[in-house]
């Protein structure tokens, strides 16, 4: 998202992100389990400590230093409401344990 903040203006990034945000918790978070696109959401969530200071940078050079600062903080900034839907870790670790083929009764 501090990327899109390059090409749109902050209001549609934040709405679409809380968008996005919600119809994940509803319709996706429980339903589809992939440890395989688990496996790539963990890099895309470490590629956010290098693009939030880059966009910030590139922000700041054109002069828009609140967006800049938005893009600075936006792992802050997104936790905050993105921490008001609760999440079922565990839940989630049973269903990809499950899709790796772990089973409950399976004898060591």
């Amino acid at each position: 998202m501090p990327v899109a903040l390059l090409f749109y203006d902050w209001k549609y990034v934040v709405g679409t992100a809380l968008a996005a945000n919600v119809l994940w918790a509803i319709f996706i978070r429980y339903n589809v389990v992939l440890p395989r696109l688990s496996a790539i959401g963990l890099w895309l969530v470490k590629l956010k400590w290098i693009a939030c200071p880059v966009a910030a940078y590139l922000l700041w050079q054109r002069g828009e230093h609140g967006t800049a600062t938005l893009a600075l903080l936006w792992p802050i900034a997104i936790f905050i409401p993105g921490g008001m839907i609760p999440v079922q870790i565990g839940k989630i670790q049973g269903l990809l344990m499950q899709c790796m083929g772990y089973r409950k009764d399976a004898e060591a």
